[in-house]
Parts: C-alpha cells; sequence; structure tokens
C-alpha cells in the first residue's frame, strides 16, 4: 500500500473518532443519544462497505464516501434492509455530518 493510500485511511479513523469524540459532543452540544444515532449510522455504512465491497473498516479510506457508493448505501437500507424512508434519511444526514466535518478539518 502506497504511503499516501495509507495516511487517507488513517485519516478515516482518526477523524471519525474526532467527529464521534469531539465535534458532536463537545462543539456541537448534542446529546449521548443523539451521537449514539450519529455512531450507529456510520457503524451501519461499515457494514454496507464491508458486506457488499468486502471493504474492511481498516481499509476504509476517502474515496470509499464518493456519491456512488453512499447512493448505494441509501438503496441497501432500503432495499435489503427494509427500513422506511425517514430512518434511511437519517443515515444519510449522519453521512453528510460526517463529511461536512471532515471537510472543515481537512
Amino acid at each position: 500500500m502506497s504511503s499516501k493510500a495509507s495516511q487517507g485511511r488513517h485519516a478515516v479513523h482518526r477523524l471519525i473518532g474526532k467527529f464521534l469524540t469531539s465535534c458532536l459532543p463537545v462543539q456541537r452540544n448534542l446529546s449521548a443519544r443523539t451521537v449514539e444515532t450519529y455512531r450507529e449510522g456510520l457503524a451501519r455504512y461499515r457494514d454496507y462497505l464491508a458486506k457488499e465491497h468486502g471493504v474492511a473498516f481498516a481499509d476504509m479510506a476517502p474515496a470509499h464516501f464518493r456519491a456512488q457508493l453512499v447512493n448505494g448505501f441509501a438503496a441497501w437500507l432500503k432495499g435489503k434492509r427494509g427500513l422506511s424512508d425517514a430512518t434511511v434519511a437519517l443515515r444519510l444526514c449522519t453521512i453528510m455530518g460526517f463529511l461536512k466535518f471532515c471537510a472543515c478539518e481537512d
């Protein structure tokens, strides 16, 4: 693996941790329950990448957040998981919130 790819992969892990432990509860002053909802949304995205694309959490990189994959995630939640439109929208808001945080951080 190239050094640049390795740095990107580790950046995703670092950013997820910072998003969940610093940004949401401290900077945005969100409740523990709301932070848990965000954690759950990101966990479901990791599940999707692993099950549908063979991407382990350890291998997640910025490229795994491109529109085609996020749209596939929405379809997966709706079709294979049978979730309601409201729940799918909530999961997508989690991804969008994380990506906005990444844009501000990087």
